[in-house]
């Protein structure tokens, strides 16, 4: 039994309404809801993205010296520290940053459904788009900020692979 007049297309193994027709028999806020779900702005993974951001800036902010001057005065143990904990933080942003990808090219799919598609996911999409740029701008500030401890570390303390063989 079919909920809807004319013709129906065969998609991936069953049959669909035709887009717009289910679409526009939707009030805007269940649309709103619906493209919510579908690509949602805030989930759980995003909050779990957000606090990996805050405690990473938090590590930043209170264990790595302002200058690079400063970064000279750590010993070599030091500086590989700093340098494993922000590979560690770069690695799981970037897995996050990989998730949030997802999502936004979810949002940019639905948007093409229709225009009332378009028009009620263009918040989202925008939320989207702005966060996963805020993430991968600070992942490059943390993988910047460990090249440097790794650079310093070897103009002061040299190769710690080097053994003097």
């Amino acid at each position: 039994m079919k909920w809807w007049p004319g013709a129906s297309e065969y998609l991936a193994g069953r049959g669909a309404a035709p887009a717009g027709l289910w679409t526009s028999r939707l009030p805007d806020d269940a649309l709103r809801c619906v493209c919510e779900h579908l690509a949602p702005v805030q989930s759980s993974a995003n909050f779990a993205v957000q606090d990996l951001v805050d405690e990473s800036q938090e590590y930043c902010d209170d264990v790595i010296p302002d200058s690079v001057d400063d970064l000279r005065r750590l010993n070599a143990e030091a500086l590989d520290e700093v340098a494993g904990t922000l590979d560690n933080y770069s690695n799981q942003l970037m897995s996050c940053i990989g998730a949030e990808d997802k999502r936004v090219r979810a949002a940019k799919e639905l948007k093409l459904v229709c225009s009332r598609w378009r028009l009620a996911l263009k918040k989202s999409a925008f939320c989207l788009n702005a966060r996963s740029k805020e993430y991968i701008e600070h992942a490059d500030m943390i993988l910047s900020t460990a090249h440097t401890a790794r650079e310093v570390r070897l103009a002061v303390h040299g190769d710690p692979n080097d053994h003097g063989g």
